[in-house]
């Protein structure tokens, strides 16, 4: 949406009427949800973090594509184009230009699809022009569902636990990134529109709900032991069967965590679940916050299509 806002200044006139008032404010801003299948995530995981590197698996036909937040490297922006209404003949058409993402979510629930959700920052709105391509399905095998996905938790600074095995059962696992994007650089010539966006620290934290099995995810909890945490979403679909042992799938990578909170569900015989609130930090062996690698048969993410 286009970002105004309205104001009237604090006259004494004698009365309860307001006798001005002016427009200000500029930019846009909006959320948009999705379903992520394993083709299109790596352009919003580049977009959220900024860096994106892509490695063919062998003669293969299959690829994998990392990214990572970096010290130094800015996000990328990007163009939104809508269709918002209008006659068929003649549709409303606009266009978002210098957007970036703000907050990016990563959601798998129990016995559904992974959920994805962008909040983003643009600079301007304008009329737009008709970009609509052919709708097409991604298939069932690049949507990652909760059955094949795990958690894994193993000492700091682990980068690769392809032979740790699965932590306590999950429910339902949130990632949540934020840019902390500032939108106050605004052009003092009355358009109100950000002369640009700068990103802010980004914070990553990683909401937690499981069935604990034992008391070892607690216990870190308590001592404050801080722990390297892998979330995986694989469907277990060979990409290049016969050539390649990579499936479409994602995993995501925090080799430096801490317990913020730890509240335990007690109720009657039930089991013991627990909702916890995991914050990531900078592992300065690893050299990096957060990590998301996505497997495919795409080749490559470049900057403009």
């Amino acid at each position: 949406k286009l970002d105004k806002e309205e104001k009237s200044p604090d006259y004494i006139t004698g009365g309860r009427e307001e006798i001005v008032s002016q427009i200000f404010g500029g930019g846009v801003s909006g959320d948009i949800e999705f379903n992520p299948d394993v083709d299109s995530l790596p352009w919003f995981l580049k977009w959220g973090l900024g860096t994106l590197t892509s490695t063919q698996d062998g003669v293969s036909s299959a690829y994998s594509h990392e990214a990572k937040i970096l010290s130094g490297a800015s996000l990328r922006t990007f163009k939104i184009f809508k269709n918002v209404g209008g006659l068929p003949s003649a549709p409303l058409l606009l266009q978002d230009s210098a957007c970036k993402i703000n907050t990016l979510e990563l959601e798998i629930v129990k016995q559904d699809w992974l959920k994805g959700k962008i909040g983003i920052n643009g600079r301007d709105e304008a009329d737009g022009t008709d970009v609509s391509g052919t709708r097409t399905s991604p298939g069932i095998f690049k949507l990652p569902v909760y059955d094949n996905c795990t958690a894994k938790t193993a000492p700091v600074g682990t980068t690769d636990f392809s032979a740790i095995s699965a932590a306590d059962d999950i429910e339902t696992a949130k990632l949540t990134l934020d840019n902390n994007l500032s939108t106050d650089d605004i052009i003092m010539d009355g358009t109100g529109k950000p002369r640009s966006i700068p990103e802010g620290k980004a914070n990553v934290t990683i909401d937690l709900s499981s069935r604990d099995t034992s008391k070892t995810e607690y216990n870190r909890f308590k001592n404050g032991t801080e722990f390297a945490l892998s979330i995986i979403a694989d469907t277990g679909v060979l990409i290049d069967s016969g050539v390649s042992a990579l499936t479409y799938g994602l995993e995501i990578i925090f080799p430096r965590c801490r317990y913020g909170s730890y509240p335990l569900n007690i109720s009657g015989n039930e089991q013991l679940t627990s909702n916890s609130t995991i914050r990531a930090l900078r592992d300065t062996t690893a050299g990096f916050l957060v990590k998301a690698v996505v497997a495919n048969a795409v080749d490559s993410y470049p900057d403009a299509v």
